[in-house]
């Protein structure tokens, strides 16, 4: 379940990321915009890093029982 939300919120992100560095570019000779594109940027590279944890999270751990020698 956690992958399929993260997939629904990633794509959405990929977008808004896009946009906002095609901003950047477009604001280049407007700092002060230019900086609110990079604000948003910056605000999607932490969205997006909290989705990664949330999936870290809800994976699944599989333990491997191995022998050891003493």
């Amino acid at each position: 379940m956690a992958a399929g939300i993260s997939h629904e919120i990633r794509n959405p992100l990929a977008s808004i990321r896009l946009y906002a560095r095609m901003l950047e570019e477009d604001l280049a000779d407007r700092p002060e915009q230019q900086g609110n594109a990079q604000k948003i940027s910056a605000a999607v590279t932490r969205l997006d890093a909290i989705v990664g944890d949330v999936l870290s999270f809800a994976r699944e751990i599989r333990v491997r029982k191995e022998p050891t020698t003493a």
